[in-house]
């Protein structure tokens, strides 16, 4: 019968080394990962924007979606300017002013995932 199980001398260099590749990873990213749960308030919804907070990195690599509902694509339902307001006024998805647009109403609930 052959033994499976790592001596226990080798678990704290394995470690080591799962450790060290986890750094390694984290490094290479272009900063620190956000995921943001937001419930619309009725301020959100009448001014159709949020902001966000920490900033991100790329405005165009924000993704945005909305629990229970659909994703967003940057420029297309939303924008984000220089002061990180994200605003979906006029457009799409979100301004119901605006084509099929569902709107978002108080307790929405957006989930933002970026990094800043």
């Amino acid at each position: 019968m052959t033994d499976n199980n790592t001596p226990v001398e080798n678990v704290s260099e394995e470690f080591a080394d799962a450790q060290m590749y986890t750094e390694a990873v984290e490094a290479m990213l272009p900063g620190v990962q956000q995921n943001i749960a937001h419930t619309i308030t009725s301020e959100d919804a009448a001014a159709k924007k949020i902001t966000l907070s920490p900033a991100p990195l790329d405005p165009a690599k924000v993704f945005l979606g909305v629990r229970g509902g659909p994703s967003a694509v940057y420029g297309v339902d939303f924008t984000i300017n220089e002061a990180n307001e994200l605003s979906w006024e006029g457009l799409e998805a979100f301004d119901p002013e605006v084509g099929d647009g569902v709107g978002l109403e108080e307790g929405d609930v957006l989930i933002l995932n970026y990094f800043s």
